[in-house]
């Protein structure tokens, strides 16, 4: 069996890898940001971004190996329904302290 050449592994894999759920907070802030007139300062959507890449993106991250040596999670896989539902709820505890964040900073019309 031939193997592929380096280029091609990493053409395939670079969209998996930009795909990938965790990073589509990111990819919607940018959006909203591209997409709305600009009531903020521009150093306020810096701020604002950088706010939603460390709790949405980065304490996801290190919030695994938390639950794992707490026993609440074995595997990355999580496969049983008690497994599910701590990263869940962590997860939903993020989304939520993001949601009044930019409550308190985004004005409304």
């Amino acid at each position: 069996m031939r193997s592929l050449p380096l280029n091609t592994k990493v053409i395939r894999f670079v969209p998996n890898y930009l795909g990938h759920p965790i990073l589509m907070p990111l990819y919607a802030y940018g959006l909203y940001w591209y997409g709305t007139p600009q009531p903020l300062q521009p150093h306020m959507h810096g701020l604002n971004f950088l706010v939603i890449l460390v709790v949405l993106v980065v304490l996801p991250i290190l919030i695994y190996p938390i639950l794992r040596n707490a026993n609440k999670v074995r595997s990355i896989h999580l496969e049983t329904l008690n497994e599910r539902l701590w990263p869940l709820g962590v997860n939903m505890m993020l989304w939520l302290n993001v949601l009044v964040y930019l409550q308190l900073v985004v004005p409304r019309y």
